[in-house]
Formats: C-alpha cells, sequence, structure tokens
C-alpha cells in the first residue's frame, strides 16, 4: 500500500512513531461504528454506555469492546490485555481507559478519558 503524502501516515518515517500509533488508536477509539462507508464496523460502540448504570459491569463491557476494537482494526498494534483497564472516576460520570501497547519493542501507554452525559 503506498501514501500519496510522502510524509502522511504511511510513509515508513511514521511507522515507528508513537505520535502516529496513538493516534490511529484513539481515532478507532473516537469512531462510531457505520461512520466509515467502506469499513462500517471499523470503530467502537462506546456511546452506548453514556445512559447505562456506572457499575462494575459497564467497566468490564467498556473495556472488552476497546480491547476487541484494536485487536481487530489495529493488526500492527499488541495490546497488552493484562495491563489495560477501565476505571470509574470519583465523578460517578467518568471512565478512565488505560489501553498498553507495544509496537516494535516500543511501549507506551495512551490514556483516553470518556465523560458520561
Amino acid at each position: 500500500m503506498t501514501d500519496i503524502n510522502p510524509g502522511g501516515p504511511l510513509s515508513p518515517d511514521k511507522l515507528d512513531d508513537f505520535e502516529a500509533q496513538d493516534e490511529a488508536v484513539l481515532n478507532l477509539l473516537r469512531t462510531r461504528p457505520g461512520e466509515r462507508v467502506y469499513r462500517p464496523d471499523y470503530g467502537t460502540g462506546f456511546r452506548r454506555y453514556l445512559h447505562m448504570p456506572a457499575t462494575l459491569a459497564t467497566e468490564a463491557l467498556i473495556r472488552q469492546e476497546g480491547i476487541l476494537s484494536v485487536q481487530t482494526h489495529e493488526p500492527d498494534i499488541n495490546l497488552d490485555v493484562s495491563e489495560s483497564e477501565v476505571r470509574l472516576l470519583e465523578d460517578g460520570k467518568s471512565y478512565e481507559i488505560d489501553l498498553v501497547i507495544e509496537t516494535r519493542k516500543l511501549t507506551e501507554v495512551i490514556t483516553k478519558e470518556r465523560r458520561r452525559r
């Protein structure tokens, strides 16, 4: 696969770039299924959890969906499932999602906070 833009996300100098990898995962987490025309299953349905009770069961569902989405749609990223977690914050309205990824012998933690409305 080639990239029209030589400095774009598929260029060789960006393959080991944490910023590009972070952005790929964050874009996946921000995208709702059905938003991409040629990839209707791409994304996560996190919005469906906004009106569910803030319980351990909801945390588990969010964690499961986040992990499954990354494993399915970002095959170049190895997700450390044992270290990845979801936590309900003290305000009782927000979740913190930590996904620990490993790529090309580099490790970084991506933290994404989701607010319930």
